[in-house]
């Protein structure tokens, strides 16, 4: 917005970025997966890669 100062702005983009980069580890992850792989194995692989779209989600939003 035009009235958003230089900080928010700053913070806003900071905030895309971190959302980005976290989709993109889900991206990978779920690359790496074989088809078909056991649903246990996708839980434990994604994780991570979620918890930190979880948390980034979380701030961009507080």
């Amino acid at each position: 917005m035009a009235s958003d100062s230089p900080a928010e702005t700053r913070k806003a983009a900071d905030q895309a970025r971190r959302l980005a980069l976290a989709l993109d580890a889900i991206e990978a992850e779920l690359d790496a997966l074989e088809l078909g792989a056991n649903p246990d194995v996708v839980a434990k692989a994604l994780k991570k890669p979620i918890e930190a779209f979880d948390a980034a989600a979380r701030e961009a939003l507080s």
